[in-house]
Formats: structure tokens, sequence, C-alpha cells
């Protein structure tokens, strides 16, 4: 049985992952319309003014900073539950693993996902 201490981990990287990106998402929009409605006749691209708005915006980088750090620790926890969820049917067998190499095991995937 995967730990639900993992799967709860997993949810919450998981949701803040999404609002992370949701307000990176709408940071961007609202800060080009703003940009280009006072620019109108400028063509520059899209990425470009997105880029040196960015650079002008110490928070909005941090916040870049912070959305990939927790969507790393999010990939990270993914890999581990999917990693037990697919190696769970060897690994319960009593024959194959003892309760004590178990909980070694977990507590090592635990200590990858504190890192």
């Amino acid at each position: 049985m995967i730990p639900a201490r993992f799967l709860d981990r997993m949810f919450k990287l998981e949701s803040e992952t999404s609002e992370l990106k949701l307000w990176l998402e709408q940071k961007a929009t609202t800060e080009y319309i703003a940009w280009k409605a006072d620019n109108p006749k400028d063509r520059t691209a899209k990425e470009k003014v997105l880029d040196q708005l960015k650079l002008n915006n110490v928070s909005w980088l941090e916040k870049e900073q912070e959305y990939q750090t927790v969507k790393f620790s999010y990939d990270k926890a993914k890999t581990v539950v999917q990693i037990l969820k697919e190696t769970l049917p060897v690994m319960s067998n009593k024959d194959f693993m003892g309760k004590e190499d178990w909980d070694n095991l977990i507590s090592e995937y635990e200590k990858i996902l504190e890192e």
C-alpha cells in the first residue's frame, strides 16, 4: 500500500503547481495587455515583451522561480508514487520483501521527497 502521506504530498504539490501556473499565466496576460495598450503600434513579439517585463519585476521572477521549484518537487513526488504503484504488487509479496525491508524502502523514498 502506498503511504497516504506520499499521496497527500503529491496532491498538495499538484495543487500548488496549478495555482502558481495560473497566477503566472494571468500575470503575463494582464501585463501584456497593459503594455499593448500603452504601445499600440509596437510590433515586438509577445514573448520578447514578456521577457523584458519580467526582468523589470523582481516579484514576477521570484514567482517563476517558486513555480519551477514546486513543479520539480511535484514531478519528483509523482515519480516516487508511480514507482511504488508499479512495483507494489511484487514488493508486497512476503517472500520477496519483509516488513523491515519495506519500511526501510519507504523511509528512503521519504528522504528523496524531502530533498
